[in-house]
């Protein structure tokens, strides 16, 4: 497989966990506001984790000024390691999880879009659709946040580690290739 290919399957996958996280930690926030507004009694977790959110949302503005790819695979790695966390049904673990599958998934996305937008928009667009048929195969409820999916999820997050460790390498040895263009990496 060429590396551009590879390249978009750690893409969708992050696209795609990303997208996940975003649905587990608004749901999981909304039952962290649900407890503290109507059981009670509201202390400072209600501020706390609103604030955890924001801040995760914020992330991307720490991106990495220098384009390099070697950035957006660190950040795909952390993405889809802490992605396993979300199939794993406690809602602490699920936050915790969603919280830094988003930081990391915005920092990619970010210096995904720094390195090309070409192929930005069809890996954005396949993760949606992905996305779409887990969530239809589970009735609406994404097949792959559920306990069952644990496995599958693990085995999925270790092949985009090693895929993503492969390119890593691969741009050590002084050629990246970005969006099909071919760029010399400058070693002393």
């Amino acid at each position: 497989m060429k590396p551009r290919g590879i390249e978009a399957i750690v893409s969708v996958s992050v696209f795609l966990f990303f997208l996940q996280a975003l649905r587990v930690i608004f749901s999981v926030l909304f039952g962290i506001i649900y407890d503290q507004i109507f059981e009670g009694p509201v202390d400072a977790w209600l501020v706390v984790s609103n604030l955890l959110v924001l801040l995760v949302f914020a992330a991307p503005l720490w991106s990495p000024k220098k384009k390099h790819h070697r950035w957006a695979l660190v950040f795909a790695t952390m993405a889809s390691l802490a992605r396993i966390s979300l199939s794993i049904n406690l809602a602490d673990v699920r936050f915790w999880g969603s919280l830094v599958t988003v930081a990391f998934g915005g920092l990619f996305l970010t210096t995904r879009l720094q390195l090309g937008r070409r192929s930005f928009v069809q890996s954005m667009l396949s993760a949606l659709v992905l996305d779409q048929l887990l969530r239809a195969m589970g009735d609406t409820y994404d097949l792959s946040l559920r306990s069952s999916w644990l496995f599958i999820q693990i085995l999925w997050s270790f092949v985009i580690v090693v895929v993503t460790l492969l390119l890593f390498r691969r741009s050590d040895g002084g050629q990246i290739e970005i969006e099909g263009n071919r760029q010399t990496d400058q070693r002393g």
